[in-house]
């Protein structure tokens, strides 16, 4: 092989590692945000089961605004101002299992991120429900999967490792009312502020893709020192 091709050779590595490592740069694995104002509303109690319906302010979908994302690279990305919208209103089925604990049913909820077609869609479950006071306040953390990635068209940002059905998503709702009460109450209903939370944990093929860049100039670096040498 000449110098001229291994030269090619070499320039393809580094080209293929700086590629790869861009598009790694840009997989999301954690990001988190306000979803502002709810409102949540008991519509029924059947035995140790209540039934309630969870709304965001203004109707159908709050105007949330994520705080910050993580990608792959453990590069911190804060105040983005990038829209969050839920499904408004969510129903929430809650079993209570005692000490505060609840296991949760609910309809697949869609959250979207971005406007205007620019958007990553992502479909999840929320499976148990947890209550407790502190400093005054009263807190129900709802927890579940992240089920599917039903678009992924934001622009830098690729959730497709929650495709695999293995993130968590995590709703926090906090309130001076007593989510207690409004649970065992049949019309009961609080106001209150939270927020949100997604969170996958990469393969290792995936994560093998952020060192891929590094190899590519290192394989170029070695060809030039050989050249160089020649």
């Amino acid at each position: 092989m000449t110098r001229r091709h291994l030269l090619f050779a070499a320039l393809a590595v580094a080209a293929l590692g700086l590629s790869s490592a861009a598009q790694a740069g840009g997989l999301v694995i954690s990001d988190s945000g306000s979803v502002g104002t709810f409102n949540l509303t008991n519509i029924n109690v059947s035995g140790s089961t209540s039934t309630l319906q969870l709304s965001f302010v203004p109707p159908n979908g709050a105007s949330e605004h994520l705080d910050s994302i993580v990608d792959t690279s453990n590069t911190q990305h804060h105040g983005l101002g990038i829209p969050a919208l839920f499904d408004s209103p969510i129903t929430l089925m809650l079993t209570s299992l005692g000490g505060g604990n609840y296991s949760v049913s609910s309809p697949s909820i869609m959250k979207t991120y971005g406007t205007a077609g620019k958007t990553a869609e992502l479909m999840f479950d929320l499976t148990a429900g947890t209550v407790f006071q502190s400093g005054g306040q009263s807190f129900l953390n709802l927890s579940g999967l992240v089920t599917s990635v039903m678009q992924n068209a934001l622009p830098g940002y690729d959730y497709s490792l929650f495709a695999s059905g293995q993130g968590s998503n995590g709703l926090t709702l906090i309130s001076s009312t007593s989510f207690s009460s409004v649970i065992s109450t049949v019309g009961a209903s609080l106001v209150g502020n939270g927020s949100f939370s997604d969170n996958v944990v990469p393969e290792p093929a995936s994560l093998a893709l952020l060192g891929i860049g590094l190899s590519g100039l290192f394989t170029f670096r070695r060809f030039v020192k050989r050249f160089s040498v020649a």
